[in-house]
């Protein structure tokens, strides 16, 4: 997609962008999984054309701020978008599309340069949180640096497009191109054959919205991020469980024996079980571009 240098005016507003530092997915946690749960995609794709309001910049959330009203996607609901697809054009304005889950085989070819790398989109807005801190080596450079809107994005069109910007784009004179690269990496590392945990009341789907007439694609593909929860029918596995916490750990009583001299037998000791309370970090707000 060709853009204009409005990025530099949004780049002044502050933004989050995908699961935030709060409801990302834990590390350190196993995955929820649906162990017993089953996932239509079939549902979230739309039978004919939803119209949706796509506004750019929106200096809050991600590249735009996608508003559908549709009781198929919860009712009324603003979500966060990005662009998947370099070469054509949007802007803000109300646009009639086409949606797809990003796991469905429906999909027009012509719509995604790389089709087969959603799946490990739909890990990295689940895993990768404006906020998130890099401090490694990536591709021979020493990164250091907290990602952004704009880092993001670039990871996104790594990813799953043929093309990541050109040198004298807004996008690629103000990202940090090795934590571009870090996001890219990590989705590709991890995301493949991710699948959709509805057991995690904040799962994300990537929504693919693509504009078209007829069998010609006429605008840029975007996705939306939604809440598997808002899409009747897509989660079939009743009511979303609270993320797991780590069982409290107790040391059983201890008793020292009675001395030969006068007998003598020391009260059991108990530890309480400690629970460190969980720390969330505060998502960094960051700028954001279409």
């Amino acid at each position: 997609m060709k853009y204009f240098t409005l990025l530099s005016l949004a780049l002044l507003a502050s933004a989050s962008a995908l699961r935030t530092q709060a409801t990302k997915k834990d590390p350190t946690q196993g995955r929820y999984l649906q162990e017993v749960c089953k996932v239509n995609h079939d549902v979230a794709t739309s039978p004919s054309e939803v119209t949706v309001h796509v506004e750019q910049f929106p200096g809050e959330n991600a590249h735009f701020n996608i508003t559908l009203d549709d009781p198929r996607y919860g009712g009324k609901t603003i979500a966060d978008g990005w662009c998947i697809d370099w070469d054509r054009l949007i802007g803000t304005k109300d646009w009639s599309v086409d949606i797809y889950s990003a796991y469905s085989d429906k999909i027009p070819d012509a719509a995604v340069d790389k089709n087969n790398m959603l799946p490990n989109l739909a890990w990295l807005i689940n895993n990768i949180a404006v906020g998130d801190t890099v401090d490694e080596v990536v591709q021979g450079v020493d990164c250091k640096g907290k990602v952004t809107w704009v880092d993001l994005q670039g990871g996104i069109w790594g990813l799953v497009d043929d093309v990541n910007g050109t040198a004298d784009s807004d996008y690629v004179k103000f990202r940090q191109e090795c934590v571009a690269q870090w996001v890219r990496d990590q989705a590709i590392a991890n995301g493949g054959d991710y699948k959709i945990d509805c057991k995690d009341p904040n799962e994300q789907i990537p929504l693919v919205m693509v504009i078209d007439a007829g069998i010609v694609i006429t605008n840029q593909t975007i996705i939306a991020e939604m809440n598997v929860h808002l899409i009747p029918g897509l989660c079939e596995c009743g009511t979303p469980t609270a993320a797991p916490s780590k069982a409290p750990t107790s040391e059983p009583p201890t008793s020292k024996p009675p001395t030969t001299m006068t007998p003598t037998t020391e009260t059991p000791t108990t530890k309480s079980p400690t629970t460190k309370a969980p720390t969330t970090k505060k998502p960094t707000p960051e700028p954001r571009r279409s």
